[in-house]
């Protein structure tokens, strides 16, 4: 038999083959069962923040193609911010450098002049 582990909204839901487990009754739970749910809640703020952050709240994608396309769209989206992130950085510093070296030359030029014209 299989187990999920759901959050509280799933008490009382019976699913045909699947044994439901949340931290409703924490009496009727053996320590391997409540070492479990002690897992997945630390790994619950990564998935709100996926939810929240990737709009993985509702399935718009239609049948059951769908549903596995959705977090492989959701993941690629959010290497993609990850890409645009590191090329604004990237491309940041190359002109900042570009920019720096322009305004090194022009000082230098206007030494020159300085320095002849005296």
């Amino acid at each position: 038999m299989k187990t999920a582990l759901v959050d509280l909204g799933y008490r009382g839901r019976k699913v045909g083959g699947i044994r439901i487990l949340h931290r409703g009754k924490p009496k009727r739970m053996s320590k391997a069962e409540k070492w479990v749910l002690k897992r997945r809640q630390a790994a619950e703020p990564s998935i709100v923040h996926l939810k929240g952050d990737q709009r993985m709240r509702r399935n718009f994608l239609k049948g059951a193609l769908g549903d596995p396309m959705n977090p492989n769209l959701a993941a690629a989206g959010f290497n993609i911010r990850w890409l645009m992130r590191w090329l604004v950085i990237f491309w940041r510093r190359i002109l900042s450098l570009v920019l720096r070296l322009l305004n090194q030359r022009s000082t230098d030029a206007r030494s020159d002049l300085t320095s002849t014209s005296a």
